[in-house]
């Protein structure tokens, strides 16, 4: 999941500013290629935007932020906010836009959101155009069914694993799921990119705030989220991490989400049987 500069290609005829504009949700799978060292162009809309990675790698790019959303994950976009949506290689996305009109009780700033099984069915029903086959009184009931799932859905932490506007840093991040890379330490690291490991670390505190090592292991929680969803078992998915121990990654990933892999599955992927059984 390398991330390229491809800014998405909008599907035809896909409105979304529309003032009275209920909800409204297209797949996006192209991309348009743009030139690294210029700035990409960013955009605002009158309409809340929700991009769903269902493939690969997505990432959000804002005036002075970058965020990556994993497969699976969805980040909110409120209205108003400048910003563009990129996809990696393989990436694909839904876009999934809520009308002024019925925006009260969704966030008002960028943040990433872990969707049940049920809400992503209903964004992927709208975007493939099923709803279509309804009746107009059971399109707005599905519309309103779908906003009332995004408004309770459980919300990562604020600023995790940031990418970043560094092009070095951002060359590191996504890396990080490189299963050549997963024993490279912070000398490897540093010399990727021709930095020391002091001008490395330095770089990273600046940028996001963190230490290498808290960065890093931010973005490895992110790879296991997509893993976890494709049946990677929490043992494989917790050495992959660069943990030796799965409860030590169980208990890690529980302070930072809020729930167990185990609970991750059942509760968000509607995977009892499989949660169970991989979990031992």
């Amino acid at each position: 999941m390398h991330l390229t500069p491809y800014i998405t290609k909008w599907p035809t005829n896909f409105e979304p500013d529309d003032p009275d504009l209920c909800t409204l949700a297209a797949i996006i799978d192209e991309g348009l290629e743009v030139d690294a060292e210029k700035q990409t162009p960013l955009h605002t809309h009158p309409s809340g935007q929700l991009l769903l990675a269902t493939e690969g790698l997505v990432g959000l790019e804002l005036e002075n932020d970058y965020w990556s959303v994993p497969a699976h994950c969805a980040i909110w976009v409120p209205p108003g906010v400048l910003h563009t949506c990129v996809l990696g290689l393989s990436g694909t996305t839904v876009f999934f836009h809520v009308g002024p009109k019925y925006l009260e009780g969704f966030p008002n700033k960028v943040i990433r959101l872990m969707l049940n099984s049920m809400t992503v069915e209903l964004i992927l029903f709208a975007a493939r155009g099923l709803d279509k086959k309804r009746s107009d009184a059971a399109r707005f009931h599905l519309a309103m069914l779908t906003i009332e799932e995004l408004k309770a859905a459980r919300r990562m932490p604020p600023q995790f694993a940031p990418l970043t506007n560094s092009p070095a840093l951002r060359r590191i991040a996504v890396e990080f799921n490189n299963p050549n890379c997963i024993e490279w330490s912070m000398s490897d690291w540093a010399k990727f990119v021709g930095m020391s490991e002091r001008t490395l670390n330095r770089q990273v505190q600046r940028h996001a705030g963190l230490t290498f090592r808290e960065w890093r292991l931010q973005h490895l929680f992110l790879v296991s989220i997509v893993q976890l969803s494709q049946g990677q078992s929490v043992k494989e998915t917790a050495y992959a991490a660069g943990y030796c121990s799965p409860s030590a990654f169980i208990a890690a990933f529980k302070n930072i989400f809020g729930l167990t892999p185990a609970e991750y599955r059942r509760e968000l992927l509607n995977d009892a049987q499989l949660s169970s059984a991989k979990a031992k």
